[in-house]
């Protein structure tokens, strides 16, 4: 039966292109309306598919009183890209620049700290230096200026407009980690109805307003008495190119499916196996409980985690204990206490059964 694709209702999609005909008169607005809107498109399609942070390189370093931040790439909180293709190598800030920047006294017409001397270092008190953090944004200049079209009766050779954009990687140095950049409490439970639920749990959308269009790459302590400046990875938003997950998973998961292939007992074979040697009747603590509880299904009616590890392709004992930890937890939703223990009990059974 053939499908009716009339629309039942429209809505705008916040999306206007440029449509042209021959003999068309255009305006510079024309050409710029298509390459803003493909901008838009490829800036949606990083955030929402792939996330946002720090992809790879931008390492920020302090050596020989220079602040080095390596070459790198990452996707900016509102879509853009952020590329550095060459070192951002400049002079690292004083202690008492950063006072100046960052300190009680920044905003004040005293100096920026009593305690640093003149020359940026500290008098020996206990006064701290402010620590700064690191950001990247991106940033245009206009360029190339060409003669224009002479506006009103001014003179032609008076009237240039720019032709290009430089496109270049501007660096802050932020007084509070943005809020963007907070880290926040992630539940493997949440996020595994994403994978595991049936149906898939929907993902919502983010919320509009991203925050500062910056990534931070670090923290920077400004030099303090006999201390040197140096900077470390705190408040840094990482994304995992597709390229680590991909060898992620085909070290740490392939050899879990490889081992399917040699398994020789499955989950109802353990569960006789346990019945036959009288673990059931065990009334002391040595009573693998927890392992029992897995046959047993649970009040919100998915059934047994058994089952749901059967569903998983987790088939028996040996592929249970060489599965990853946070993986079983998705699957049988049990919290890692409860894991713990289920792993003890089954390593002791490992030893009795020998599977």
């Amino acid at each position: 039966m053939s499908q009716n694709l009339v629309p039942w209702a429209s809505a705008g999609a916040g999306l206007s292109t440029p449509q042209y005909f021959d003999g068309q008169v255009l305006a510079a607005a024309d050409l710029s309306l298509g390459q803003s809107a493909r901008d838009a498109e490829l800036a949606r399609m990083r955030v929402l598919l792939h996330g946002w942070g720090v992809v790879a390189g931008l390492i920020p370093g302090v050596s020989g009183g220079r602040l080095l931040i390596n070459p790198g790439y990452g996707v900016l909180p509102g879509g853009r890209e952020l590329y550095l293709p060459e070192a951002l190598d400049i002079t690292v800030p004083t202690g008492q620049e950063l006072a100046a920047h960052c300190g009680a006294q920044a905003d004040s017409c005293e100096l920026p700290s009593a305690a640093e001397g003149s020359d940026g270092h500290g008098t020996g008190d206990d006064s701290q230096t402010p620590t700064v953090w690191l950001a990247v944004g991106a940033v245009r200049q206009a360029a190339a200026p060409r003669t224009a079209a002479a506006i009103g009766c001014t003179h032609p050779g008076n009237t240039a407009q720019p032709t290009r954009w430089c496109h270049q990687v501007a660096l802050y140095l932020l007084c509070d980690l943005p809020e963007n950049h907070q880290p926040g409490e992630e539940s493997c439970a949440e996020l595994g109805g994403y994978i595991c639920d049936s149906p898939m749990a929907p993902v919502q959308m983010p919320a509009r307003d991203p925050g500062p269009d910056v990534l931070v790459l670090g923290r920077l302590t400004g030099e303090h008495g006999d201390s040197e400046a140096h900077v470390d990875y705190e408040g840094r938003r990482p994304l995992l190119p597709n390229h680590v997950l991909q060898s992620w998973l085909r070290s740490c998961l392939c050899p879990v499916l490889d081992d399917r292939g040699t398994e020789q007992m499955d989950w109802g074979k353990l569960h006789q196996r346990m019945l036959e040697l009288g673990l059931d009747q065990i009334q002391d603590r040595s009573r693998p409980s927890a392992v029992f509880r897995l046959y047993e299904p649970t009040q919100e009616g998915l059934g047994s985690p058994v089952d749901r590890l059967n569903e998983a392709g987790i088939r028996g004992p040996a592929v249970f204990l060489s599965t990853l930890q946070r993986v079983l937890i998705a699957v049988t939703g049990l919290n890692t206490t409860q894991l713990r223990q289920t792993l003890l009990e089954m390593g002791k059974i490992r030893s009795l059964v020998g599977f």
